[in-house]
């Protein structure tokens, strides 16, 4: 038995969760993106300026007057301290409203134009894999990946010991190049230097996932909320991989441990009737 790509309804909940991170632009869980090899020698058919112009057009009028005017501002100061304040103040609002890639694209200006840190050039690499998440059009993902991978690769130079940057590279590379292996070997890496890096256990337990590693999923989801208990949503993860194990009591168990952290009552309510559908089989 494989994992359904439609599921349960408190399945789904866990694709919930994740767009919830990711609308915040901080990297937990890693979102399954369709396989697009980065080929240098392919002509993508769309460049990130295309794709930014053509998500622009999509833009409410009032948007695009708020994003008009906070541009005008950040062109005319030259306070560096107001200038990042400015970048920040546009990807909030854009990020709010589903302009990723513009918000993405923004990040790596900031970056580039403040010299940036390696941290920066790293969130922005970060900013560019969580738009490709929600990108369906294959030249579009293709694009934010290169994007992504040019702005780890900047983080890394800068800051060679930048596990975030790597992991993030490493889960770009498994997910969009030729070559997983390497990406997998950088995972392994960060996976020596530090076996307590929450995000490297989630990379590997979800790549896990995707080879019907089940086990060997559930033991690195397992110790990633041992690390932070905060990312209760990893207990959704858990919660299908038993289920499709057939080991409905441990999944219920799980459901139970989510419903004890999740505050939104109509989410806890999806979760506490999936247990009891749970209960009948």
């Amino acid at each position: 038995m494989t994992l359904s790509s439609n599921g349960l309804k408190w399945i789904m909940l866990g694709g919930a969760a994740v767009i919830i991170v990711l609308l915040n632009f901080v990297s937990t869980v890693p979102s399954a993106q369709p396989k697009v090899q980065i080929d240098d020698h392919h002509d993508h058919g769309i460049t990130l300026e295309q794709l930014v112009a053509r998500n622009k057009e999509l833009m409410a009028a009032d948007l695009k007057a708020s994003v008009k005017s906070l541009q005008a501002e950040l062109q005319k100061t030259t306070a560096i301290a107001q200038k990042a304040l400015l970048y920040d103040s546009l990807m909030k609002i854009l990020g709010r409203n589903g302009q990723y890639a513009f918000a993405s694209q923004l990040a790596e200006q900031k970056a580039t134009e403040l010299n940036g840190s390696g941290t920066d050039w790293m969130l922005a690499g970060d900013r560019y894999r969580a738009s490709a998440g929600f990108e369906k059009d294959p030249e579009a993902v293709h694009v934010l990946a290169e994007a992504s991978m040019r702005c780890y690769t900047k983080a890394l130079e800068l800051e060679p010991n930048n596990l975030d940057a790597k992991v993030g590279l490493g889960m770009v590379m498994v997910a969009a190049t030729s070559d997983p292996m390497k990406g997998i070997t950088l995972l392994r890496e960060v996976e020596v230097a530090d076996s307590t890096h929450v995000n490297v256990q989630l990379a590997l337990a979800d790549f896990a996932v995707q080879s019907q590693q089940y086990d060997k999923a559930i033991e690195r989801y397992s110790k990633a909320i041992r690390l932070k208990p905060e990312y209760y949503g990893i207990r959704l993860n858990l919660a299908e991989l038993y289920q499709v194990k057939g080991d409905t009591a441990a999944a219920i168990q799980q459901l139970e441990l989510y419903v004890q952290k999740e505050t939104d009552p109509l989410v806890r309510n999806d979760v506490e009737n999936a247990i009891r559908q749970l209960r009948k089989k």
